[in-house]
């Protein structure tokens, strides 16, 4: 399904860590989820900061988009 929108769509990810799962599990969900983003037709790929948080993965957001980057085109 590809979004169609007059409006440009953007996602914001901010990386949780559900119970059970460790951070470097929502990493790699995180990446999925960018190239389903992209798939989708979304126009950004946004990952929130937030330190000290264990149920967020999000405290360096720039590794998480620079690992998304090798997945995505755009």
């Amino acid at each position: 399904m590809s979004v169609s929108s007059p409006l440009p769509l953007s996602v914001l990810d901010l990386v949780p860590v559900p119970l059970g799962s460790s951070a470097a599990e929502s990493v790699e969900a995180a990446l999925a989820y960018a190239k389903a983003a992209e798939d989708a037709g979304f126009t950004r790929y946004w990952v929130a900061e937030h330190h000290n948080m264990g149920a967020l993965a999000s405290s360096v957001p720039l590794a998480v988009l620079a690992a998304a980057s090798q997945r995505t085109t755009r």
